[in-house]
């Protein structure tokens, strides 16, 4: 197996399975004093600021990631789109 072959077992099994999976189902049954990952988006979208901000985010993150352009180039794409977003929300 090569390099790359490694990287995809790492990522794709190890730590996402293990690292993220085991925390997401130790928070979903109560066995972790935490809660699960979407537990915490809904409870922080209760203050105003948080859901542009994470419109935002998953805007850089799609345009950085599908796109390949500089991460700069997604962040001032993301803002600009979920300020957009946001200014149309409150209008209609």
């Amino acid at each position: 197996m090569n390099r790359f072959i490694w990287g995809y077992i790492y990522w794709g099994v190890v730590w996402i399975l293990l690292g993220f999976l085991t925390a997401e189902l130790l928070g979903l049954f109560a066995i972790a004093p935490w809660p699960t990952l979407s537990e915490t988006v809904w409870h922080s979208e209760n203050y105003p600021i948080v859901k542009p901000l994470l419109f935002a985010t998953l805007l850089t993150l799609i345009v950085h990631f599908l796109y390949h352009r500089p991460l700069w180039h997604s962040v001032a794409f993301g803002i600009g789109i979920a300020l957009v977003a946001h200014w149309l929300d409150k209008r209609l």
